[in-house]
């Protein structure tokens, strides 16, 4: 399947000028380095902008993260969603966090390529963090209840930001999984936010910290 490039005006009118230039800078960061590191598979680089870029960008149509608060980005590998979301929220500071040091330095790179004041990298595995924030974002790390556990100890439980908690980037989730949930996430399809056939299995999910300070410990 060929996959079209992206109107950025069309799909994310709430992006500036000055927002799709920045990425148009990381996204060069990005073909560069990963000629010398293979941080995105080689099928895959030349759909960045789609199966990355827009894919990341797809949160920030759902949900506008307060300024002055703070994400973790667990799993971010070369920066994704960290980059786009930091592109979209300047006022919020986003920690890319993963565990391949050879990954962030990908991702410092296209923070600095864009310009981005508000994001730093942390070369951790998420369990061994003792800071608190207000978002926990991933995408694809592992099954959803998994992803829930390793990161919960992350959420600030007094947060006020507006839709606090976790939202996580997947495909298909199979219905036992959710079995360790006392209250379902939420699901949002992203083909009704963003109309491509590559979104048509894509899913994003949202545990709210309300639903979170209720799970069992």
């Amino acid at each position: 399947m060929e996959n079209p490039g992206i109107d950025w005006r069309r799909w994310f009118p709430f992006l500036t000028d000055q927002q799709i230039n920045q990425w148009q800078a990381a996204k060069e960061a990005y073909l560069d380095w990963n000629q010398k590191i293979n941080v995105i598979s080689r099928k895959d680089i030349d759909a960045i902008d789609v199966h990355h870029a827009a894919h990341s960008f797809c949160l920030a149509k759902l949900v506008a993260f307060s300024p002055g608060s703070r994400c973790f980005d667990i799993g971010t590998g070369g920066g994704f969603p960290g980059i786009p979301l930091a592109i979209a929220f300047p006022e919020t500071e986003f920690v890319l966090v993963d565990s391949i040091g050879k990954k962030l330095r990908v991702a410092e790179a296209a923070a600095e390529a864009a310009d981005l004041q508000n994001v730093r990298t942390v070369h951790s595995r998420a369990e061994h963090l003792r800071e608190k924030g207000d978002y926990v974002t991933g995408r694809a790390v592992r099954p959803l209840f998994d992803f829930y556990r390793q990161v919960r100890h992350l959420l600030h439980q007094k947060s006020t930001a507006e839709q606090a908690g976790i939202w996580y980037f997947k495909g298909p989730e199979p219905e036992p999984l959710f079995s360790g949930f006392q209250q379902k996430p939420h699901r949002h399809l992203l083909h009704e936010h963003l109309g491509m056939d590559w979104f048509l299995e894509k899913t994003l999910w949202h545990i709210p910290l309300a639903a979170h300070q209720a799970q069992i410990p």
